[in-house]
């Protein structure tokens, strides 16, 4: 996933979290020196079937969401 320009100064590590209703689950943290990043995540075990977002999440420079739905 594409994050920053290449010219952007090194920010935090982002977090990558679980929210599903009132429950919100860190996930990851991952680094951004390049803008860039990949990663696997585990779903929590206790996620319920529905809606959920993977939230990526870096404090004053970016947040985007990935909807998805968890299927029986």
């Amino acid at each position: 996933m594409d994050t920053l320009p290449a010219t952007a100064p090194t920010p935090e590590p982002a977090v990558i979290r679980w929210v599903q209703g009132d429950v919100v689950a860190e996930l990851a943290s991952v680094d951004l020196r390049d803008g860039r990043f990949d990663e696997f995540v585990t779903i929590p075990s206790d996620a319920e079937v529905g809606p959920a977002v993977i939230r990526v999440f870096a404090e004053g420079i970016f947040q985007t969401e990935l909807p998805i739905t968890i299927e029986k």
